[in-house]
């Protein structure tokens, strides 16, 4: 059985001065963060004052104490990883170039209204799993890469995110067009086309 205890650190701190602290935060290879806190202080129990010289160091992990991170849903990224790879995939997308793009229909369903009303519905492109999109390659797919991981690049060219403001409009996405007007205000806005 578990059972519960509480963590004890003031006997770190009975002997000594302790007078500045930080936290330092490190990376773990699967992206979670870790907190130590990091005390500076002096144990010299004959020095001539508190705040002469620190000697010592004492870290304190915070998960100890109850403090921690929880890491950012990484989901997102795994998900990206499936976009247009034809392995388990089960529907086509096609821009006006006719380059196709693998897609999965669970995905889609989840994240477009559209294309879960068309689905629903039984029109021909649910049938035969594969629906035209009438623009660029370009577009089509920073489209699809905002379903499968919820974000917008801020690396795509201005004329990418206006056209990507028109579909994100036109198929009712209020959280995809905002994000187009962020990315559009503070990485395309200059004097010159504003």
């Amino acid at each position: 059985t578990l059972e519960w205890h509480r963590q004890d650190c003031n006997s770190l701190f009975d002997t000594g001065g302790w007078n500045y602290f930080t936290i330092v935060t490190s990376t773990t290879p699967d992206h979670v963060r870790v907190n130590k806190l990091f005390f500076l202080g002096n144990t010299d129990q004959h020095r001539p004052q508190g705040y002469d010289h620190f000697r010592d160091a004492l870290v304190i992990h915070s998960e100890f104490l109850g403090l921690y991170d929880i890491p950012q849903v990484q989901f997102s990224l795994e998900f990206s990883k499936l976009l247009n790879n034809p392995e388990l995939s089960d529907f086509i997308i096609v821009p006006s170039n006719g380059q196709e793009l693998y897609v999965h229909q669970v995905i889609l369903i989840t994240r477009w209204p559209h294309f879960r009303n068309m689905y629903t519905s039984g029109m021909l492109e649910s049938q035969q799993k594969r629906m035209e999109i009438p623009e660029s390659y370009e577009v089509v797919l920073a489209f699809l890469k905002y379903l499968y991981n919820d974000t917008l690049d801020v690396n795509e060219p201005c004329s990418v995110v206006c056209d990507l403001l028109v579909l994100a409009n036109m198929y009712l996405l209020h959280r995809l067009k905002k994000i187009c007007c962020v990315v559009l205000y503070r990485h395309h806005l200059t004097i010159q086309n504003c």
